[in-house]
């Protein structure tokens, strides 16, 4: 019952989210070759966010990259992008929503 009062694109963003720590992980400079061995299923994923990341505004991208690729916080992304810190969250927030769409999970 307590997850049919959550929005649906809510109870996505954990999984979406997780695609994108691991493209951020997979696309460092600093790539972690056992992740291919230990679950090569990773390196598909990663190459699906990264077709769908190219087609995402340079600013989307950028913020991106800040996050889960340099690990900048969400206060330290607004000042790099010189923005608010709720602009940033809505940015991430509607780039969450087309990778929802782009996956086939929305």
């Amino acid at each position: 019952m307590a997850s049919e009062s959550v929005p649906y694109l809510a109870r996505l963003k954990p999984l979406i989210t997780a695609k994108l720590a691991v493209w951020g992980l997979v696309t460092k400079t600093t790539v972690f070759p056992d992740l291919a061995r230990i679950c090569p299923d990773f390196l598909s994923e990663v190459e699906a966010v990264e077709a769908i990341v190219e087609k995402l505004s340079s600013e989307q991208r950028t913020l991106l990259a800040l996050r889960y690729q340099e690990g900048l916080s969400w206060d330290k992304i607004a000042m790099e992008l010189g923005v608010g810190r709720r602009i940033v969250y809505e940015m991430h927030s509607a780039i969450l929503t087309v990778l929802a769409y782009d996956f086939g999970i929305l």
